[in-house]
């Protein structure tokens, strides 16, 4: 039992490290569509999405934007 539980820890840690690495465009627009549906449903104003990376959070503001026409907070504007 030991051996299966260390084989199948081992498969989720990769699983995880390939999450971190690897970014899938249909993955990403699911995500974003249930941000949408939470977003709405609970009626919010503001909220706070966290990323894999910088560039992972960019194509994920981009999608909000054009896809959802969610108000965006652009942190890139505050930088002196």
């Amino acid at each position: 039992i030991a051996f299966a539980a260390s084989a199948v820890f081992k498969e989720l840690f990769i699983i995880k490290q390939l999450n971190k690495k690897v970014f899938i465009p249909e993955l990403d627009e699911k995500i974003c569509e249930e941000i949408y549906r939470t977003w709405k449903s609970r009626n919010l104003e503001r909220g706070i999405i966290f990323c894999n990376s910088s560039e992972h959070a960019e194509r994920i503001e981009n999608m909000i934007k054009v896809n959802f026409q969610l108000p965006v907070y652009d942190h890139r504007a505050d930088r002196l």
